[in-house]
């Protein structure tokens, strides 16, 4: 049984937890089954019992629209990159088996950049939660809380495989200095057609995640920007 450091226990136990990284058997099936319920259950009734009960979208139009992409949209999101993940575990064990072997000290590195990066998100929507002192703003954020770590930290999973990739081309890189003198290059071949697969694997495992997360916050964009300019048209800046 292999030891893990305390860096790789929480790196496997945050991502599990999350949905995003499902080789990692920090978590036992049936645990995972009940925290993915349970804040499937506290996502439906924050979301959808809020706007049901006090029909905020009636006859509001625009409004309406953009409430459902900002509040409702995020928890469909989340599902399906949770789903995903859990279909193309075998892809993404295939990803870790090539590159994990080959650079213990640089995958520690990157778990911890991954960490670090998941608590910054942490640390900003706990910012969001505690500044917020209107009622439907507080439900928004809560609306958004786990759906925007899902996915963000899916797409933190993508760059961690992408670190661990140029990782690898650097070996390769220093690998080629050394065996300039030697007229058989085939070893060096070979692992170049191994970062080409992987790259590939990586690919197919993160393009439609990609896709999604960037097509969400594009849309998101406009809509903030528009909600920016009414306030700026009617004078609005003042109010939080």
């Amino acid at each position: 049984m292999v030891n893990l450091t305390r860096t790789q226990k929480l790196f496997n136990f945050t991502s599990n937890f999350l949905g995003v990284n499902f080789y990692a058997n920090s978590i036992s099936n049936l645990k995972y089954l009940l925290c993915f319920v349970l804040f499937n259950l506290l996502n439906i009734y924050v979301s959808f019992y809020y706007t049901i009960k006090y029909d905020w979208f009636v006859n509001k139009g625009l409004y309406a629209i953009t409430g459902v992409y900002q509040s409702l949209l995020p928890f469909f999101v989340q599902n399906f990159f949770i789903i995903r993940a859990f279909y193309l575990r075998k892809k993404q064990k295939e990803l870790w088996m090539h590159l994990r072997p080959k650079f213990t000290q640089v995958v520690d590195k990157c778990e911890k950049k991954f960490l670090w990066r998941v608590f910054y998100i942490l640390f900003i929507r706990s910012l969001k939660l505690v500044t917020c002192r209107v009622y439907d703003g507080f439900v928004f954020n809560m609306q958004t809380l786990f759906p925007e770590l899902v996915y963000s930290c899916n797409d933190l999973m993508f760059v961690f495989y992408v670190n661990l990739m140029v990782e690898y081309l650097d070996f390769i890189d220093r690998k080629i200095d050394m065996m300039r003198s030697y007229k058989d290059m085939r070893p060096i071949r070979r692992e170049i057609v191994k970062v080409f697969q992987i790259k590939r694997k990586i690919e197919k495992r993160y393009s439609i995640d990609l896709l999604t997360t960037i097509s969400y916050n594009f849309v998101l964009n406009i809509i903030s920007f528009y909600w920016i300019l009414m306030r700026i048209i009617f004078n609005h800046l003042s109010k939080i």
